[in-house]
């Protein structure tokens, strides 16, 4: 686990793709859990499976209510989707051409675990009107694009980054500080 996440951490652009996706979902989960922190790369445990595993980072967000409003879950579903829509942001202003960058977009994991979390919310809010996981992943990257191309949003989300940016190097190279 540990030479994967080193072979992970040395590929190019790796870093950056961290801080910017990491620090992208961090802004907007903030938004309904304020204690959300930010975890680098690490070996991590698994309480619902009693195993370990490597992350290449990920966005702690422990304690988090699942009960639910319809504005909550929507908020909730923006934060999931964000960190894919950041990275295919970046690459658009890069130049990258649209059609890599639309194939780029690997955000499976975070697809998947969104599934299982809107699973918890809707035993959690009974009252919630039914909902199909898919469609919303969908309708929140529609709701959040635009977040990006906004000058004052998008500062408020570059200082998450910036946090992010910070307390990865700081986990990788510990010595510096």
């Amino acid at each position: 686990m540990v030479e994967y996440l080193q072979e992970f951490l040395m590929q190019p652009d790796s870093l950056e793709q961290i801080y910017f996706h990491e620090g992208s979902h961090l802004y907007y989960f903030r938004k309904i859990h304020p204690t959300t922190k930010f975890v680098p790369p690490c070996i991590w445990y698994y309480k619902e499976t009693g195993q370990y595993g490597p992350v290449k980072g990920a966005v702690d967000t422990e304690g988090f209510e699942t009960q639910c409003d319809e504005a909550r879950l929507l908020a909730f579903a923006k934060s999931a989707v964000s960190g894919g829509v950041m990275l295919a942001v970046r690459n658009l202003h890069s130049g990258i051409r649209e059609d890599y960058v639309l194939k780029g977009i690997r955000d499976d994991e975070d697809q998947d675990d969104f599934r299982k979390s809107c699973e918890a919310i809707r035993k959690a809010s009974p009252q919630l009107p039914k909902f199909d996981s898919d469609a919303l992943w969908h309708d929140a990257k529609i709701k959040v694009a635009p977040d990006f191309f906004d000058p004052l949003i998008r500062l408020e989300i570059d200082a998450e980054v910036a946090e992010v940016k910070a307390e990865l190097l700081a986990a990788i190279y510990p010595d510096d500080l």
